[in-house]
């Protein structure tokens, strides 16, 4: 009797020491998942403030909010519609415009924009719908490329709206970029003390330059005159293309090289898509090519340029949606001056465009009049 209740304890303090240790095991497998957690919170933190990590041409959503005040001119589109359109005369006469625009961006990452800030159109406002060359197909050229551009959208627009919405991209690019940082993770805290250096660096070179300038001021005239000559004899010499062509044949390469076909079923509906939403909104969509230097479109087949026009007339016809094609305008295509590059127009270009545009595009002119604003 005595021997079995021996056992018994002896059993029972076994289990409570088994237990013990398992408690305690326990404890600092949550303590050292706790510490890790801290430590990845901390280096998220360390990450963020990099500026290098932040979508910096995201900054102009910032202006859409609460109290926005809807606008009556807009576009969207990729890079021609963000760099090829200036409004400011137009919003100088007190009338709201927004461009949502962005680099490499296709219809239906157009459409996710408008659908997030849709309180920021006003009805009876007008939206411009650039259609580019490569609108059909993709602007981008790698599956790298096409990814790192459609996380972009996970900084600022809602999971309902993204398209092929996936909540691990959202996760290690939005809520924890650490998690995708990889070797950037080591550089973070280095990289921060490094570019404050920089930014100071550069604030004192500043100064020297203006210093420098002040002082070499009297002698500006003479080195002018000798780089001029100097640049001449060394225009005669060189053999090297010319910049300006050779971005075009670049960016024409980027276009139509390795893509089979131009023209994807796809694209279409998400344009469709796109001007069916505007109408919901009580908004007018407008298609518009923009102008390009003839340094790109004279490398683009003709037959390519035949079919492109037929396709969106087709599409504006069964949509009834007003075409308007500045692709070859004579005003723009010999004009260098216009232009940042062969297929994109520099700050006077675009300023110049608007101002056609809103005095010949029938809707952008009646919309501005109804308003009492002069194109």
């Amino acid at each position: 009797m005595q021997r079995t209740e021996g056992n018994e304890n002896f059993t029972r303090r076994r289990r409570v020491r088994r237990n013990t240790r398992l408690g305690s095991t326990l404890l600092k497998v949550a303590g050292v998942c706790f510490a890790a957690i801290l430590v990845v919170l901390f280096l998220n933190w360390l990450y963020l403030q990099d500026g290098q990590n932040r979508y910096h041409e995201l900054d102009k959503f910032g202006w859409i909010g609460e109290g926005y005040e809807p606008s009556y001119l807009s576009n969207v589109g990729s890079s021609h519609g963000a760099y090829g359109l200036d409004y400011s005369e137009i919003e100088a006469q007190g009338l709201r415009c927004f461009n949502f625009a962005l680099p490499s961006q296709m219809f239906d990452q157009d459409l996710a924009v408008l659908q997030q800030f849709q309180e920021g159109l006003a009805p009876g406002g007008v939206m411009l719908i650039p259609i580019s060359y490569f609108s059909f197909n993709d602007e981008t050229v790698t599956e790298v490329e096409r990814e790192g551009r459609a996380t972009r959208y996970y900084q600022f627009v809602d999971p309902e709206y993204i398209p092929d919405y996936d909540w691990f991209v959202d996760l290690t690019t939005h809520r924890m970029p650490v998690l995708s940082g990889g070797y950037k993770l080591l550089l973070v805290p280095s990289h921060i003390i490094e570019q404050k250096k920089a930014d100071r660096e550069a604030e004192e070179a500043r100064l020297s330059l203006h210093v420098l300038a002040a002082e070499s001021e009297e002698s500006a005239e003479t080195a002018d005159a000798e780089a001029e000559n100097s640049d001449a004899e060394a225009a005669q010499e060189s053999e090297e293309p010319d910049e300006f062509e050779q971005v075009g044949w670049d960016r024409f390469v980027r276009h139509f090289e390795n893509k089979p076909d131009y023209f994807l079923p796809e694209r279409e509906q998400q344009l469709r898509d796109l001007i069916a939403f505007c109408r919901e909104k009580e908004v007018t969509p407008v298609l518009i090519t923009m102008p390009f230097h003839r340094a790109y479109t004279d490398l683009i087949h003709e037959d390519f340029l035949e079919t492109f026009d037929q396709e969106v007339d087709r599409i504006a016809q069964e949509t009834g949606t007003n075409y308007y094609n500045y692709g070859m305008d004579e005003r723009f295509r010999d004009n260098r001056a216009l232009f940042g590059n062969a297929d994109h127009l520099n700050e006077e270009g675009a300023l110049y465009f608007t101002q056609l545009i809103c005095s010949e595009i029938p809707e952008i002119r009646e919309m501005l009049e109804q308003h009492g604003i002069t194109p």
